[in-house]
């Protein structure tokens, strides 16, 4: 972000992969090339409710091979939940590996999909970030050693259901040609959805009317800050 100036652990929760770059890719390019770290969770493995299980196994390794790349040109760490896609639930398990994770990380910065989101896994994701944020900052977990103070920042971003209501328009305009390349290495994807381009519609919509000319911006509800930690 602009006004935080010196370096920040990043830390964005992607429901799919590609979710990271088509919401938030400008920012995190931002944070990239800004010297901050930026890991990432994805929660489910690109499954696709394919029932042959060799097909199965090969459509993961391939989505998880396109994240790779993605998290290569990012320098971007990421954990990998593995959940077969749309089984995703909000359970105990789930909420404590989140938790064991945000303790790991200790992001200064969240990036997580809001919560009108019109997709359920989007939906469940912030709902499982929302509570094992507080569980990971208060006493339930001290056996984890020191209390983990709580991110300065949480960012909710937008893929498949615009926000209603913006509190920050980040503007990507010098990054948004690296942004379409990231979305274009999700080529299991875009062969049927052309999210390059609605991204590029979206953010190029966010800009013009969030910076009052033509532009392009990624738009976000803020949830937390607190900048004077």
């Amino acid at each position: 972000m602009d006004f935080l100036k010196e370096r920040h652990k990043v830390l964005v929760l992607a429901p799919h992969m590609d979710d990271e770059v088509i919401g938030c890719g400008g920012s995190l390019i931002k944070h990239s090339e800004a010297g901050d770290s930026i890991d990432v969770i994805y929660f489910t493995n690109g499954s696709h409710f394919v029932s042959d299980m060799e097909l199965r196994k090969q459509k993961t390794a391939n989505r998880l091979s396109e994240a790779k790349r993605v998290c290569g040109e990012l320098g971007m760490k990421y954990h990998m939940l593995d959940i077969d896609d749309r089984s995703l639930t909000y359970n105990e398990t789930l909420l404590k590996n989140v938790v064991d994770l945000l303790i790991e990380i200790s992001p200064d910065i969240v990036y997580v999909p809001h919560k009108k989101e019109g997709d359920r896994e989007h939906r469940i994701v912030h709902k499982i970030f929302c509570e094992a944020n507080w569980l990971a900052s208060d006493v339930f977990f001290i056996e984890k050693g020191k209390k983990r103070e709580c991110p300065k920042l949480v960012l909710e971003y937008e893929v498949w259901t615009p926000l209603t209501e913006i509190d920050l328009y980040e503007d990507i305009t010098d990054y948004m040609d690296k942004k379409m390349d990231l979305i274009s290495y999700y080529e299991s994807q875009i062969m049927f959805t052309d999210y390059a381009e609605a991204a590029r519609g979206l953010n190029v919509y966010r800009g013009t009317i969030g910076k009052g000319k033509k532009s392009y911006a990624e738009a976000f509800k803020i949830q937390r800050i607190c900048l004077d930690e």
